[in-house]
């Protein structure tokens, strides 16, 4: 799996998102719906997955939470 692939589950596992089989073949995620997010303890890191930052931003907008998201520039 790629470090974009891994940025994007790190930051929503950090919002509650359940996440396994990083590890083998098969992914699986269970979704928590469109308010089932939760506010990170800590800070979001997109790595340096440009994708990662577009799609949470859309995301992060609408939720009722504050939330940093940092990354690396190349």
């Amino acid at each position: 799996m790629g470090e974009d692939c891994l940025a994007t589950v790190g930051c929503f596992k950090a919002m509650g998102v359940k996440i396994a089989g990083l590890d083998g073949e098969k992914l699986t995620i269970e979704g928590v719906g469109l308010e089932g997010l939760k506010e990170s303890a800590d800070i979001l890191d997109a790595g340096n997955s440009g994708t990662t930052t577009r799609l949470l931003l859309g995301i992060l907008a609408g939720q009722p939470f504050s939330s940093i998201l940092t990354g690396m520039i190349p």
